[in-house]
């Protein structure tokens, strides 16, 4: 049975959506679906995507004429899964081969009061250079109490454990993605009420940082 989506939100991604896509289709684990929802581009996006899922039956593209903004797109991800773990996806980043499986065991690994995982993480430029090694092998965020396990959130200002690999029940008892400033720290706040994360040693998520991000 499946048992992880993959949720890319994308709003005129052509730079680097290929290098996404591509990385999440070759994930170690095979049984995965990838859901696109594309925000109104106007770029090669729509392109991109109907190849890639012409090619590959994992991937269902929604395409929407209006850009909804971007909250509404990372939300429409979520909503448009039904398996029982979900991890967005940004457009730009990307997630080694064995990241799905290295978070996945991790996840389960941890238990009924784990509530998501992430694996360890590097930071890439626009050219795919990596440039920094995050500093996250001890932040805590597997505490025995939430406020301990906020408090280490908040001193460690660790935002890309949001795209780790989140359970589907923890996810419905938070509010989601919601129209605040600081919104992945919201979400990974929520989530760490509901349960612990669990982080997967290896380093296998490779965050973008380029100078068109928002």
């Amino acid at each position: 049975m499946t048992r992880l989506t993959f949720g890319i939100p994308v709003y005129n991604g052509e730079r680097y959506l290929e290098a996404a896509l591509d990385s999440v289709r070759q994930q170690d684990l095979a049984d995965i679906r990838i859901v696109v929802s594309d925000n109104g581009s106007t770029d090669r996006t729509e392109e991109i995507c109907r190849a890639a899922a012409q090619q590959d039956p994992r991937i269902d593209y929604h395409r929407y004429e209006q850009n909804k903004g971007g909250i509404w797109n990372y939300s429409n991800v979520l909503a448009l899964a039904d398996t029982e773990l979900f991890s967005w996806m940004a457009a730009d980043d990307i997630k080694l081969p064995t990241f799905a499986s290295a978070s996945i065991a991790a996840l389960d690994a941890g238990g009924p009061d784990t509530a998501f995982s992430c694996p360890r993480t590097r930071i890439i430029d626009g050219n795919g250079t990596v440039y920094e090694d995050l500093n996250d092998e001890s932040m805590g965020l597997d505490a025995d109490t939430a406020h301990d396990r906020i408090r280490n959130l908040l001193r460690a200002q660790a935002s890309h454990p949001m795209y780790g690999v989140i359970k589907m029940d923890a996810l419905k008892r938070t509010r989601g993605i919601t129209s605040v400033l600081g919104d992945d720290m919201v979400l990974l706040v929520e989530l760490l009420c509901v349960g612990k994360m669990a982080l997967a040693p290896e380093q296998v998520f490779l965050q973008r940082r380029h100078d068109s991000q928002v």
